[in-house]
């Protein structure tokens, strides 16, 4: 039997999750994963570029009209699972096609999810500012002479809280982010695909405090720190 990842639309790291995960779960149980092109991206990301920035067209391609494939979104982010499915050899895989540059960059990227997350959209996703502070105090004292980029949407000064010294990294093309994210030498994910799928991509530090407190939907890598304990 053969498996796709199909969803009609959505943002690009809950497209990217869903083939990382579909394409694990076919290798785990010896079948065959083919790639089903995305339909369409939301806030504004080309699919073509998407496509081509992944290097998912090196992945042999579906024909959903005449094969018998099985249609999957990402439902494996179980405790435990993450680690079973998303082993080295099929991230090494999936970092062998990726087109994005790899060169390492000595910085800290916090993401924090904004845009249409907030306290009465997508509440589950949402995390106050002061919440932060902490986490940016810890980072200074941790590695004193890398810069802190805040990664994000909105306006600079919405994040006028979080102090001083700090770099900003706010909106542009998604795809150019998520490449900076991936580059980062140290990650702080967010409550969010976007981030996550940065991290899975990342070789470099991933810390996760709140995406495991509460768990979030999607599990974090054994191997991913908490800044705070």
């Amino acid at each position: 039997m053969s498996w796709t990842s199909y969803i009609s639309a959505n943002g690009v790291g809950c497209m990217t999750q869903s083939i990382l995960f579909t394409y694990a779960w076919s290798k785990l149980n010896d079948q065959v994963f083919k790639f089903t092109k995305f339909l369409g991206i939301h806030h504004g990301t080309s699919v073509s570029k998407a496509i081509q920035f992944f290097g998912f067209d090196k992945i042999e391609p579906a024909d959903i009209h005449s094969e018998g494939i099985d249609y999957n979104m990402y439902g494996f982010e179980k405790d435990g699972v993450v680690d079973e499915l998303l082993t080295d050899e099929v991230m090494d895989y999936f970092r062998s096609i990726y087109r994005g540059n790899k060169e390492k960059k000595d910085v800290i990227a916090i993401h924090i999810r904004r845009g249409d997350v907030n306290a009465q959209q997508h509440a589950d996703r949402y995390i106050e500012l002061k919440r932060y502070i902490p986490i940016i105090a810890k980072f200074r004292e941790k590695y004193p002479q890398k810069p802190i980029y805040i990664v994000s949407e909105g306006r600079q000064k919405d994040f006028e809280i979080l102090g001083d010294n700090l770099h900003f990294k706010i909106g542009g093309c998604a795809l150019q982010t998520l490449e900076f994210l991936i580059q980062c030498d140290v990650l702080f994910v967010a409550r969010s695909s976007f981030s996550y799928v940065a991290g899975l991509y990342s070789t470099n530090e991933v810390y996760c405090d709140f995406i495991v407190e509460p768990s979030w939907f999607s599990y974090p890598k054994k191997h991913w720190k908490r800044l705070i304990d």
